[in-house]
């Protein structure tokens, strides 16, 4: 925090240390053990980083297409990429094994996001669907049908009932996109 003669504090950014990378970056994600930084490239990989050293660690490999988002899970065992080739991937952080590919959606997968203290996935993409997973089965749970039109972020409240605040969210996004 900053101070200003106001007498009002202000957050202020140092930069500190920079991460060189052979491609651009297309998402990123700290891992909540607070070791890991893991970022999706445009050259359909995935590198991960020792968070206190920046030294490379693993790169990730099976993507067709690059990489749109990615998300971790709160025991920090586990991550899951998606991608515009469709699918979603599910990968040991230990070892950086590929757990399982799965095709997930009829167009780019856009989101994925873990539930918080689970390995539940949730993905969205440009087929306009909503869909929940078992990263631990390697199984669709639900799909939601409501939207409109390409649904393009996600969002998961760890507050409340985690599918409640999703299917909230999806009938929000829709009604606010077809009015």
């Amino acid at each position: 925090m900053e101070a200003q003669a106001s007498g009002v504090k202000r957050l202020a950014l140092k930069h500190t240390r920079s991460l060189k990378v052979t491609d651009d970056v297309m998402c990123c994600r700290y891992s909540p053990d607070g070791r890991v930084i893991a970022l999706g490239l445009l050259d359909n990989t995935i590198q991960l980083f020792h968070a206190d050293s920046l030294n490379f660690h693993l790169s990730l490999y099976g993507h067709s297409l690059p990489i749109l988002s990615l998300d971790i899970s709160s025991d920090s065992t586990l991550l899951v990429s998606a991608s515009a080739d469709k699918s979603l991937k599910v990968w040991g952080l230990d070892f950086g094994d590929l757990h399982k590919s799965m095709f997930a959606h009829a167009d780019s997968v856009m989101q994925v996001r873990f539930i918080p203290n689970t390995h539940y996935a949730i993905s969205v993409g440009k087929d306009k669907l909503v869909k929940y997973w078992d990263c631990d089965r390697f199984e669709l749970i639900m799909i939601l049908e409501a939207h409109c039109a390409p649904v393009w972020g996600l969002a998961i409240n760890s507050v409340v009932n985690p599918l409640s605040s999703l299917i909230y969210l999806s009938v929000y996004i829709s009604s606010r996109i077809m009015h």
